[in-house]
């Protein structure tokens, strides 16, 4: 699980304070959440790929019925400059366009609302 905290950074790029726990423990886990009030409103499954170069770490996300999303992260220990240097760097060797942030849960509700909408058309 990752908290990610508020968005920061310069246009078109975020900086988030980011801590992440190992679920080892995955139905433990989503019992703790269900007795604090949360319910399962999306199950999302992806396939990710990890690469690294140059201080970089970029991922490659595949989303069934979705589509397949990168992004590219500098090391948080590099100053803003270097870590935008860095992005713009990986961006251009693999040939990526910088667009904007895209959150999955926002994307899988888009497609099941196209999905409704098809249904509906239908």
């Amino acid at each position: 699980m990752t908290y990610k905290g508020p968005k920061g950074g310069r246009e078109g790029f975020k900086a988030k304070d980011e801590h992440i726990v190992d679920l080892s423990y995955t139905e433990e886990y989503c019992t703790i959440l269900e007795r604090l009030g949360f319910c399962l409103t999306a199950e999302v499954v992806k396939h990710r790929e990890i690469y690294q170069c140059d201080g970089a770490l970029v991922t490659l996300d595949t989303l069934p019925g979705i589509g397949t999303f990168s992004e590219i992260e500098a090391s948080f220990d590099l100053s803003e400059d270097e870590a935008i240097s860095v992005i713009n760097k990986t961006a251009e060797m693999a040939g990526l366009a910088i667009i904007r942030a895209v959150i999955y849960t926002l994307l899988y509700q888009q497609t099941r609302r196209l999905c409704i909408d098809l249904y509906y058309w239908n």
